[in-house]
């Protein structure tokens, strides 16, 4: 008798505790705020380096021109005049990091709203180191006072093909990838930093993507209309003959391996990345294509 009362208590203990726990609201999942990670120094490297920022925002195209747009440009949705980027009033003073952050991945920002799909392409996968480091840099420059007209997307534009083309939101956290890997690493700085696709990939059409560094796009240049080259390594290539330093030094100097200079590529700020980030994107070239 004792052994029976025993278990019933023990299969009612278990019971009761069954019960409490299925009843319980199962607890949240910890979401970690942590603060954005970034360094000024990194920021510099990229705005003034591969990311060329002033060659589009600058008063002028050269690495250290101030951020303060006004520059009349063409792109996909017509023309436009470049925004003021610097921590002014009249830019982006009133902008927080995630503001910054949030133009650079997804087209989009407090004073322009949603703008044109293609103006930050590749920038949606910085990382998170990457992307903060460029907002911060931008947070510390000199705030200019200079009011540029805002050129808003049509609502027709917005709804259609600027709805297809958005890029899709990265959502967590992007984490930096190895520069002990060079080819993922140079990889990385190619479709991400420099965007080289932005210029070398293949036109697009309804019917076919772009084709990934297969040249072929009608540019303007300083020398006039040009086609730009395919970046592919292979036999039918000339670049393909290229060694690594022959890459690096082309990045720094536009100087092709014989001798024929080159306009369409920023190499003005190329020169001012880092020897380590230019020698992995060489070696991305040649082993990796």
């Amino acid at each position: 008798m004792r052994k029976l009362k025993k278990k019933l208590i023990a299969v009612n203990t278990l019971i009761g505790a069954l019960l409490f726990f299925s009843c319980t609201k199962a607890p949240k999942p910890l979401k970690l705020n942590l603060p954005p990670t970034g360094s000024i120094t990194r920021g510099a490297e990229l705005v003034e380096g591969l990311s060329a920022c002033a060659y589009c925002h600058g008063r002028e195209p050269e690495p250290y021109s101030p951020l303060e747009g006004g520059r009349k440009i063409k792109d996909s949705s017509g023309e436009l005049f470049v925004p003021n980027i610097t921590p002014s009033k009249s830019g982006i003073g009133s902008y927080s990091l995630n503001d910054i952050v949030k133009a650079l991945r997804e087209n989009e920002s407090p004073k322009i709203g949603r703008f044109t799909s293609n103006a930050h392409k590749g920038y949606e996968w910085l990382s998170d180191y990457d992307a903060f480091s460029i907002a911060l840099y931008l947070k510390s420059l000199k705030p200019i006072e200079k009011e540029v007209p805002i050129r808003r997307e049509g609502v027709f534009h917005k709804y259609t093909l600027g709805l297809i083309k958005q890029p899709s939101k990265v959502k967590g956290f992007v984490p930096r990838i190895s520069r002990k890997n060079q080819v993922e690493w140079g990889r990385y700085l190619v479709d991400h930093a420099a965007r080289c696709g932005f210029c070398h990939n293949s036109p697009s059409s309804l019917l076919f993507n772009e084709g990934y560094l297969e040249g072929g796009k009608i540019i303007n240049t300083p020398d006039g209309e040009i086609t730009v080259p395919a970046l592919r390594f292979n036999t039918a290539n000339p670049i393909s003959s290229w060694g690594v330093e022959e890459i690096i030094n082309y990045l720094r100097t536009g100087l092709t391996p014989d001798g024929k200079q080159v306009t369409y590529c920023p190499v003005n700020f190329y020169k001012n990345a880092g020897k380590n980030d230019l020698e992995a994107i060489a070696v991305y070239f040649k082993k990796g294509l």
